[in-house]
């Protein structure tokens, strides 16, 4: 399911920017894993309110315990043993606040499972040209 609203633009690399994306798809397709197929939803949900651009990644999965919704954060620690490092969640959230950004995890309404939200300073539109 992808959701966009407005078309925003940040400032980063596409490197950065896609190893973020790429691993919170990972996180939320391994998290949708034991749900049955016909009913695994993965949520992509771009957005902006004209300061920050955000990007949501939710999914229908277990989602994450409260209690565990700051140290996910943390090197090496994992909801998953014998799946991954630990790492990808620690080098997105080290990204995204080099980049002036903020990305935290919270329960999704519509889906029950986590929403991990990416939020980055909004650029400027770039100007059209006439012709």
């Amino acid at each position: 399911d992808l959701q966009v609203s407005g078309s925003p633009r940040v400032h980063g690399s596409r490197t950065q920017l896609s190893q973020i994306i790429v691993n919170l798809l990972v996180n939320a397709i391994h998290a949708v894993a034991k749900v049955p197929s016909t009913q695994a939803i993965i949520a992509v949900r771009i957005g902006t309110d004209g300061k920050l651009a955000s990007l949501e990644v939710a999914d229908c999965g277990p989602g994450v315990p409260e209690q565990d919704r700051e140290r996910i954060f943390d090197p090496f620690f994992t909801t998953k043993p014998g799946v991954g490092t630990g790492l990808g969640l620690a080098i997105s959230r080290r990204i995204a606040v080099e980049l002036g950004g903020v990305l935290d995890v919270d329960r999704d309404g519509p889906l029950g499972g986590a929403v991990f939200r990416l939020s980055l300073p909004a650029q400027p539109p770039v100007p059209r040209e006439r012709g």
